[in-house]
């Protein structure tokens, strides 16, 4: 025998007295194969942050206001007065919004002021660094190629997330985080579990405030492992800063805003949990089932769609459950999937946290035939609406009510105080400090209330997409219904401006 072929006999012998099975050279994975993976990952991670870049900014600022709440309050920590909304006399604390992403912003807005394109085009930079994290969080859950890539591909085109590529919202930087946490709390490393782990729940929880309902997810393994000090080092890493943030939320507002929301409306009692559940089950349902269907698609068809994605992402849920009952992934989905059904408020970004979550639940779920599954998800996805976003149709580029703020830039002071419901936004583009609605028995206590805080103007819009979940039976809905109703009292308000293409009046308070 030659010294090669003595060679390759000891080594089976070796692999074999050591338990180590020897593969045919036939399911060996060649250099070339791992090349070609390789190569396919690369190029479709990418094509993902390109496809995500490409697609912002996905709508204006300000169009959900909240996102133009994040910018100005970076600004006002840039400008040095706190974390304050700028717009609003007096200078309210900004306690609408978390810390955390204006946080991020805060460079930028201190090295270049008032240019908040830089703040959107961050935001789209921190949404495309999403793609890779997923797949090494991917890798990590030993899912094969290319199943992989397509789940991520699905990931970076879905219309969830194309539609926020952008925005000065905290989803991406809450996306990025969770996944980063997940890889944390997967590790079987005590102390990267504690301080990897501890510190990016901190960040998500800074960044939304639904962050704390990740805690089964941080605890799970500390359970399994009976590791008290673990347990207690993530919940004092992750807590404090919280209750620093609460502390001053109390001391500058009276009031924790999240809070206070859930508690107005599920405050006077609980006979609309049910119908909330209702409500926002088949709201999700239709919106992850018309990621994959045009957009004249019967909305009943989204909801049929989306219903068996879920069934089937439970299913893979149930297979991680009984795999590993402390599996953080799994804990994390629970806990995001129940705050969300029971929330009073849906928005579809709403599901981008737990896209990712999901997405590999689906595939668990559905892996016999996942490949196919998974390309005709990815196609139907791309035809349906990657033009549109990439050509920027399919966003909101167009400012609804940009012939009332022309209005009122050409027909009110600089001085004059606005108030309205979206006032952040509204203030904003008309160039005016602006105020919020308020609540008061009649019209007369009203008009006492804006002579108080020197409200001018009051700029009226129908229609107001609000995200409420049942909105006849929300306090937000009914107030508003009040409010319009004693702005007709022609006694105490003057109608000085009607617009109806953009649904939207202008009052004066006489």
């Amino acid at each position: 025998m030659s010294a090669a072929g003595r060679e390759g006999a000891q080594g089976k012998a070796e692999r074999g007295r050591a338990g180590i099975p020897s593969l045919p050279p036939v399911l060996m994975p060649s250099s070339s194969n791992i090349r070609r993976e390789s190569l396919w990952t690369a190029a479709v991670l990418l094509i993902s942050s390109i496809i995500i870049l490409g697609s912002a900014p996905a709508q204006y600022l300000g169009r959900q206001q909240d996102d133009l709440m994040y910018a100005l309050a970076a600004q006002s920590l840039a400008y040095g007065q706190g974390f304050r909304l700028i717009t609003s006399p007096g200078l309210p604390w900004m306690n609408v919004v978390s810390p955390g992403l204006p946080i991020f912003l805060f460079p930028i807005a201190y090295f270049f002021p008032g240019h908040f394109g830089l703040f959107e085009l961050f935001c789209a930079f921190i949404l495309s660094l999403c793609p890779w994290v997923f797949l090494l969080w991917l890798k990590k859950r030993e899912v094969s190629f290319p199943s992989d890539i397509l789940l991520v591909l699905i990931f970076s085109s879905s219309p969830i997330i194309l539609s926020q590529s952008g925005t000065v919202m905290s989803e991406s930087l809450f996306v990025l985080m969770t996944l980063l946490f997940l890889i944390s709390m997967e590790s079987a490393s005590s102390p990267v579990r504690t301080w990897a782990g501890g510190l990016s729940l901190m960040a998500i929880i800074q960044t939304r405030l639904a962050g704390v309902f990740l805690f089964p997810a941080a605890f799970s393994r500390c359970l399994r492992e009976r590791k008290g000090k673990e347990f207690l080092g993530i919940l004092t890493v992750s807590l404090f800063p919280l209750a620093v943030w609460m502390y001053y939320s109390l001391r500058f507002s009276g009031q924790i805003q999240k809070v206070k929301e859930g508690l107005d409306f599920y405050g006077v009692g609980l006979s609309s949990v049910f119908t909330v559940f209702l409500k926002n089950a088949a709201y999700y349902s239709m919106s992850l089932g018309f990621s994959f269907l045009p957009r004249w698609t019967p909305p009943v068809a989204g909801e049929i769609v989306g219903a068996v994605l879920f069934f089937a992402a439970l299913w893979g849920l149930r297979l991680w459950i009984k795999k590993d009952f402390f599996d953080p992934a799994a804990w994390a989905l629970i806990s995001t999937l129940v705050l969300h059904l029971f929330w009073p408020w849906h928005y579809d970004r709403y599901l981008m946290m737990p896209l990712p979550l999901i997405l590999l639940a689906f595939y668990d779920g559905i892996k016999r035939s996942s490949v196919l599954v998974l390309a005709a998800l990815l196609f139907a996805q791309m035809a349906f609406y990657l033009p549109q976003f990439l050509s920027f149709s399919g966003g909101y580029q167009d400012i609804e009510l940009k012939e009332s703020y022309a209005w009122l830039r050409a027909h009110t002071n600089p001085q004059d105080i606005l108030s309205s419901a979206m006032y952040v936004r509204d203030g904003f583009y008309s160039a005016r400090p602006s105020l919020p609605l308020a609540l008061k028995p009649s019209a007369k206590s009203l008009n006492r209330f804006f002579k108080n805080y020197q409200v001018r103007y009051v700029l009226w819009e129908e229609n107001l997409d609000l995200g409420l979940s049942v909105p006849e039976q929300s306090p937000i809905n009914s107030t508003l219904e009040k409010i319009d109703q004693e702005l007709h009292n022609s006694r105490f308000f003057k109608l000085v401006y009607e617009n109806r293409r953009e649904n939207s009046a202008i009052y004066q308070v006489r």
